[in-house]
């Protein structure tokens, strides 16, 4: 009632948010999205989840696309998330029934972790849906149904293309691993070989997509920026950090976008490997490059390589994936250790446990979980180092 309005030169295909993103060379690649495209996203969002007007919880990362802030104003329900600075934070079961949610988005570890407390709700109190997504998702996820919900919505997606398939299943005998559903409506898939064949049904390949909600491309290096008039004497003040300035703008294409990622006809090429099965369902596997899917992050392992040879113990390393129940990946770090180190794995274990500020949540670490010592690495044909094959190898090692 204090703010006098104004109307902004804002129009649907203007660009809303950059959301950054990891490509499979490590680096950070930042995707523009529109007005109109957050408000699609909102749109999918209160259809996985069944909107009924109840709180949804969704204690997701601001910053993270499925955690941006694109439900409310589509709907305008209550969002709940928890006030990360507060060390003792409440269990979310407690969260979710004080606050009266019906709905609920929980990562697999999440849901883990609330499957293996053995608190269950009351009918009165059950969440009508879970939305889980973020990592390939495996049976365990499916336990909580009729437990804590009576159903649970699995959605694939990314931030190039927001939410790709859908599943729903309210019984764990109607789920398989991996399993991501059907294409939403205005979405078309194709799972492609090596030189851009669609393959048969049950063989693995290249994830292709098309839609409405897929992007443009990322944004280019040095965008342009031009000021929004807005009206006389009012002011929009945006916070950068400790700086405070009242320039407000919006951003424009002028053929700054990275194609690279498209094929020729505007298939946007995920970097996802799966399959369809003969009911039309896709099932997918991963990353085909060598991202280290960790819980709901993604991450590539030359920047904690890095870190791991800041040790004077470390002579070479390698960080790999590894299996994980409840993670998808843990993070192994495989180390040719220095010459005249008594217990080079002490050195290297302490070394790197002082790298990493301590977090709330122990899943959200990014310290390796495993170290092992090796002689030599494995190699290709090339002479290339294999990371796969060191995968497999540290896996047998670990018994995983």
């Amino acid at each position: 009632m204090e703010t006098e309005m104004f109307i902004a030169d804002v129009r649907p295909t203007d660009y809303a948010v950059i959301v950054e993103t990891s490509g499979t060379s490590g680096v950070c690649k930042q995707v523009p999205l529109t007005h109109s495209a957050v408000i699609r996203f909102g749109e999918q969002m209160c259809f996985l989840i069944g909107d009924n007007g109840s709180p949804f919880y969704n204690d997701r990362f601001f910053g993270w696309f499925p955690g941006f802030p694109s439900v409310y104003p589509c709907s305008g329900i209550t969002r709940i998330a928890l006030d990360a600075r507060e060390n003792n934070l409440p269990p979310i079961l407690d969260v979710i029934r004080a606050e009266g949610c019906r709905s609920a988005y929980l990562v697999p570890n999440e849901i883990e972790d609330v499957s293996q407390s053995g608190v269950t709700l009351d009918e009165p109190d059950m969440l009508e849906v879970v939305l889980t997504g973020g990592q390939p998702i495996v049976k365990n996820s499916m336990r909580i149904i009729g437990s804590l919900t009576k159903k649970i919505v699995c959605r694939y997606g990314m931030s190039e293309t927001m939410c790709i398939c859908h599943l729903s299943a309210d019984g764990q005998g109607q789920f398989q691993d991996h399993c991501v559903g059907h294409p939403m409506p205005s979405y078309h898939v194709r799972v492609v070989d090596d030189i851009g064949r669609d393959v048969r049904v049950g063989v693995k390949g290249s994830i292709l997509v098309k839609g409405d909600g897929v992007f443009e491309g990322y944004l280019g290096d040095s965008p342009k920026l031009r000021a929004i008039k807005t009206k006389k004497d009012v002011q929009l003040t945006v916070h950068n950090g400790r700086e405070e300035t009242n320039i407000v703008g919006k951003w424009s294409d002028e053929g700054r976008f990275n194609q690279a990622a498209f094929t020729d006809d505007r298939w946007f090429q995920t970097d996802d490997v799966g399959f369809f099965d003969s009911a039309g369902m896709l099932f997918v596997d991963g990353r085909g490059s060598d991202a280290i899917m960790h819980g709901d992050e993604i991450l590539y392992p030359h920047w904690l390589e890095q870190i791991a040879r800041g040790c004077p113990a470390v002579h070479d390393v390698v960080i790999v994936p590894v299996k994980d129940p409840v993670l998808f990946h843990e993070i192994c770090a495989c180390i040719k250790p220095s010459e005249g180190f008594q217990d080079p794995m002490s050195e290297i274990q302490t070394f790197m446990s002082l790298q990493f500020a301590a977090v709330p949540h122990e899943e959200c670490s990014v310290e390796p979980k495993y170290y092992l010592l090796f002689d030599t690495f494995p190699v290709n044909k090339n002479g290339k180092l294999n990371r796969r094959k060191l995968s497999r190898q540290a896996e047998v090692l670990l018994q995983l």
